[in-house]
């Protein structure tokens, strides 16, 4: 089989179809989603009838095909939001992949508008996350797209101050101070993220998987997985896939 290519899977953006809510309130509420203000969302969905069909088109004579195609325009345009608001486009995209895939399990229009509040409810607690505290920079922000495009290659903290323009000492100072851990607990977290999706949406070998994100074997990537999960790839991948 040929090798996993990381830099498609990570990086695929659907071109989604688009039309626009008559709501009124459409910028302020994805802006609130971006700003994290998961508190705010909780109250401000006590205020609107819990029904599939308010305030939305009708884009499919199928309801839960229907419920689906607006839960697809929902979740490409709170991703856009919340990486206009510094989110990394790459998690976002990749959340947003996630969860327009786990739109094919759902087989009524409430399990949609359920894991459509899920999503919802996710990105806001990760922005929430994000913005606690200080805005991240821009030169860490530039680091963190620079560990994204580059999670099949060995980084190194050296290669990435460089190319953001720091020295290694106080990238890495600034890195744990802005992120809250280290540059490579930082790395390895991320590929082991990038390893759960993949597992989780594709069949590709586990073998495949620790090479394509750069592990030195299979044994030590089963090793840092289990670390992290409690599970071994192939155990995740039996409790959690989703491809057969």
């Amino acid at each position: 089989m040929e090798k996993p290519n990381l830099d498609y899977y990570l990086y695929v953006q659907r071109e989604k179809f688009f039309t626009h809510q008559p709501k009124s309130n459409e910028h302020d509420f994805y802006a609130m989603v971006a700003a994290g203000k998961v508190d705010e969302i909780i109250d401000n969905k006590k205020k609107y009838p819990n029904t599939s069909d308010s305030g939305k088109g009708k884009l499919s004579e199928n309801p839960v095909t229907n419920e689906i195609y607006h839960m697809i325009v929902n979740t490409a345009l709170t991703a856009r939001a919340c990486i206009d608001a510094g989110m990394p486009q790459e998690i976002s995209y990749t959340l947003s992949d996630m969860y327009i895939e786990r739109t094919a399990e759902c087989r009524t229009v409430k399990e949609v508008m359920a894991l459509n509040d899920e999503m919802i409810m996710d990105y806001a607690s990760r922005m929430k996350t994000l913005l606690s505290g200080s805005r991240i920079s821009f030169r860490i922000s530039k680091a963190l797209d620079y560990i994204y495009r580059n999670l099949h290659t060995k980084i190194s903290a050296s290669a990435v101050a460089a190319h953001i323009g720091m020295s290694r000492q106080y990238f890495s100072v600034r890195f744990k101070e802005e992120i809250g851990m280290s540059f490579n607990a930082f790395v390895e977290q991320t590929r082991i993220e990038t390893a759960r999706n993949i597992l989780i949406l594709t069949s590709f070998p586990i073998v495949e998987i620790s090479g394509a994100l750069h592990f030195a074997s299979q044994s030590f990537f089963t090793q840092v997985f289990k670390k992290h999960t409690g599970f071994t790839p192939a155990q995740y991948r039996r409790r959690f896939g989703r491809v057969s």
